[in-house]
């Protein structure tokens, strides 16, 4: 919540290469997730994603093949490092 008691998204941004593996992590996933960067960096972004939008973030990632560099946004589910969604 913000000072007016207004809900405040909770983001950060992640990159990843064409097969999924984490390239790059915003420190802002700290306070996001529980996760520091440097635990994230080098893994399949599959492991951290919600079984129902593993699909969906591979669909994302073939379509991002076929922008050949565009940046695509995508929302899915991830596990924070309490094991929650």
């Amino acid at each position: 919540m913000d000072m007016n008691g207004l809900s405040v998204p909770t983001e950060f941004l992640s990159r990843h290469n064409s097969d999924g593996i984490i390239t790059f992590v915003d420190p802002r996933c700290i306070n996001v997730i529980g996760y520091q960067p440097q635990d994230l960096l080098g893994k399949d972004i599959l492991e951290f994603c919600h079984p129902e939008d593993q699909s969906h973030l591979r669909e994302s990632f073939q379509q991002v093949v076929k922008l050949k560099g565009q940046v695509l946004s995508v929302m899915y589910r991830f596990r924070m490092k309490n094991r929650e969604w």
